[in-house]
This record gives C-alpha cells, structure tokens and sequence, in this order.
C-alpha cells in the first residue's frame, strides 16, 4: 500500500510520500535532457559542420528509439520497477560522461571524428534510455493513488517547465558569455551531473510489487492488447493530435527566421513566454482536474489550438502584424493548451489501461506517441519542401504555403475532437459544469489563496 504524506490540510487527499523524490527526480531528469537531447546539443552539432542529415538523426534518435520499450517490457517484471529503471540510467550516465570528454578532447579528435564520436554516445545513450524509460510509467502510476493523480502530475508539469525555462535562458547566457567550445563543455557538463543527480533520487523511490495480474509466463498478446477498444482510441485520438503539433513545431522556426528575420534571443523570449503561460494554466487547474475529470480539460484544449493554429496562419498570410502583442496571444494560448493536455491526456491514460499487462500497455502507448514525433515531422518538412515558394492572390490577400500548410494543421487539431468523443471515461463533469468549475471556483479561490492567505500548495 502506497504511504501517504504525514501532514496535510484537512478534507484534501495528501500527496503519496515518494511525491517529492519523485519531483526531484523529475527536475533533475528535466535539466539532463533538455541539455543533452534538447537545442543545446543541435547547436553543438551546427558548430561542428554537421550536415542536415546528421541534425535529422540528433533530433529523431531519442523518439524513434523508445520503441526499445516493446522488448523490455518484458524484462521488468522479472527484475522489479527500481532495478530496472536505476540499472538503465545508470548505463545512460556513462555515455552522458562520454560526450563531455569528446568535447573536451574535439581538438585532438578533429572536427569529424568529434561529429561521428559525439553522435555514437547520444545514440548509446538514446538506447539506454528508450530501454529503461519502460519501467517509469507503470512504477509512478502505482506509486500515486488515482484520487491525486491529477493535482501530481500538473505540479510535476510546473516543476519541469521551470526547470526547462531556467535551462533553456542559462544555456542562452552561457552561450553568449562563453562562446564556442567552453561553453558547450559547460552546459554539456551540467546536462551529464544532473544525469548522475537522477541516480540519487531514484535510490530514493520506494518500490513497488509487480501486481499479481502483471505477471504472465505466457507470449505477450500483443494483439489482444491493440484490440482494448478504449486504449486503441487513445492512440487514435494521441496520433491525430501529434499530426497537428509536429506540423506546427516543425513550421515554426523557418517561419519566424525566414520571413520574418526574428533571431536567436527573439526565439529564446518565445519559448519562455509559452512556458510561463503553461506554468500559470497548470497552477490554477491543479485541482480542477481531480474534480472534472480529464475530457473536459482535454476539450477545452482542442478548441484553444484551433485559434491558436489559426493565429499563426493569419500571421504567415500577413492579415495580423507580427508584434509581441499577437506573440502574447500565440504563444499565451499555446502553454493554455499545453497546460490542458500533457496533463489530463496522462491521467487519462493511466485510468483507461488495466493492471493486467500494464507495462506493455504503456510501453505500447509511448511507442506510438513517440514514433509520431520522430517520423511525422518529416513528412511536414517535406511538405514545406515541396510547396517551396507557392503563393497567389486571392480577395487582396497572399496565400503562401505556410497559409496552406497552418490551415491543414488547424482541420487536424480540431478533428481530434472526434476521435476524443469515442473514449470513454468514468466520473467526468460535464462541460458546462467543468466551464463553472474552471471560469467560476478555480480563480474565486486563488484570489481566495492571496485575500485570506490560504496555503497555496495543498
């Protein structure tokens, strides 16, 4: 039985006590790879001369290598949540090391044995990584009883949003004070300690037992797995969602830089604003989520990515400025939307999936998410690729492909409503009554938190 947090306000369902090694964890997780497979280490690359084919497989490696987990799904049952999970991470620490001494040593290597050994140990450690990364979900899911999952996984959101804001802003900084090969040391360096940091923390977790109807000696029915009807549409609902994200993440960047000439620091002071409006969305809905159930919220996220995508299309096309006020809008309704979904899409998931054969559910699940995120941005850049410079007039206006390509992206998001509508999920509020929850009791009682001085973290 999961132990629960000694002290806890009256009437509120405390947190389990593992929840702040777990968040620590998180954190230092966050720091580690936001460093070592996040734009830090494309920018190291693009110093070395990599080619655009060598940026395609450090950007896809860490997705496409988690369908490691289908295979070791098998394995953590034999040895335990723990075991399996620290023994990976400790595997991906030594090669997080080996990238510090290829830059350390990239004098004596040569530029093109630095390209070849430094995409080697981010391979490794991708593989360590896809492989032990199988274990987490279905160990956290045990280790947090459902009644608080909601409110845990939107604090753990906050917490490494933070964490990615604060690294993403340092790793600028660095970058500017110490150009060149100092300072990719330094922020590589700090991407592998936090590795080992993870280690520590991990120690800490407590273990679970492997349920009774985990175990099986039996083939993995994967078949039967794919045939759960409410997981399959789950899947169906994920992919259709990723198919708009990847299109717009991908369109972005030559957006900005090409047609509009925004630079780096522009693009750091974007990325910051998303994520503090994400930070903020998570904080008032941290509750709400346990009271509303997850559809509600997931709703309310499609209909804010259908103006989102539709600003930036109205942006491409020129029918609104590009200014930092339309940028506050586009980027404050994006951390809304992320708010709404990383969140309530993963509580979602971990009350759809049965115990019987949790792992491999899970596994499956973040196989098919990222298998979609390493393989569909390619499809989108191609798309770019092929529209080149199309554009025409119509009504005083110019369509360009990226007009063509945002309006497909929004047609996307928005049909994942229907995919979302077949899931079924139990003890979930109705919209109008979620809209009352989420415009009415969530901001009465944060003014509430700061007029009485109530606590904010409960």
């Amino acid at each position: 039985m999961t132990e629960h947090s000694s002290v806890a306000p009256a009437g509120v369902e405390p947190l389990p006590a593992a929840a702040g090694n777990l968040f620590c964890f998180q954190s230092a997780n966050a720091v580690c790879w936001s460093i070592l497979l996040g734009f830090p280490m494309v920018l190291y690359f693009q110093s070395m001369g990599a080619s655009a084919t060598v940026l395609g497989i450090v950007m896809g490696a860490a997705p496409l290598l988690t369908v490691l987990q289908i295979p070791a799904a098998g394995f953590i049952e034999k040895v335990g949540y723990r075991r399996f999970v620290f023994t990976g991470w400790a595997v991906r620490s030594i090669f997080a090391v080996g990238m510090v001494l290829v830059v350390l040593f990239q004098g004596r290597l040569g530029g093109t044995a630095s390209v070849l050994l430094m995409l080697l140990m981010l391979l490794a450690f991708s593989t360590a990584r896809g492989f032990a990364s199988a274990g987490i979900l279905p160990w956290f899911t045990q280790l947090i009883p459902e009644k608080v999952r909601g409110r845990y996984l939107s604090l753990e959101q906050i917490c490494m949003l933070a964490v990615v804001t604060f690294v993403s802003l340092s790793c600028g900084l660095v970058f500017h004070l110490l150009p060149g090969r100092s300072g990719f040391l330094m922020v590589i360096a700090t991407g592998a300690l936090f590795g080992m940091i993870c280690l520590i923390f991990l120690r800490r977790i407590p273990d679970v037992e492997i349920e009774a109807t985990s175990r099986s000696r039996q083939p993995i029915p994967w078949a039967a797995l794919l045939g759960h009807r409410n997981f399959r549409r789950i899947l169906l609902y994920n992919f259709v969602t990723l198919l708009a994200w990847t299109g717009s993440s991908i369109m972005v960047v030559p957006l900005l830089r090409d047609e509009f000439g925004l630079g780096n620091g522009a693009f750091m002071a974007i990325h910051a604003s998303a994520a503090g409006a994400s930070i903020l969305g998570l904080f008032i809905l941290r509750k709400s989520l346990d009271r509303s159930g997850s559809k509600p919220l997931l709703k309310t996220s499609i209909l804010l990515q259908g103006v989102h995508f539709t600003l930036w299309g109205l942006i491409a096309t020129r029918i609104i400025p590009l200014n930092w006020v339309t940028l506050v809008l586009v980027q404050g309704s994006w951390g809304c939307v992320h708010a709404l979904y990383q969140t309530s899409n993963m509580r979602l998931v971990m009350q759809v999936i049965p115990p019987m054969g949790r792992s491999h559910f899970f596994a499956i699940f973040s196989v098919s998410n990222s298998l979609a995120l390493g393989l569909l941005p390619v499809l989108w850049g191609f798309s770019i690729d092929l529209l080149g410079g199309f554009q025409f007039e119509m009504a005083g206006v110019t369509v360009n492909r990226y007009t063509l390509l945002y309006a497909a992206v929004t047609i996307f998001a928005l049909s994942s409503m229907f995919a979302l509508a077949r899931i079924e999920e139990s003890d979930t509020l109705s919209m109008s009554d979620f809209l009352n929850e989420l415009l009415v009791k969530s901001p009465s009682n944060a003014l509430s938190r700061v007029v009485l001085r109530r606590p904010i973290f409960k």
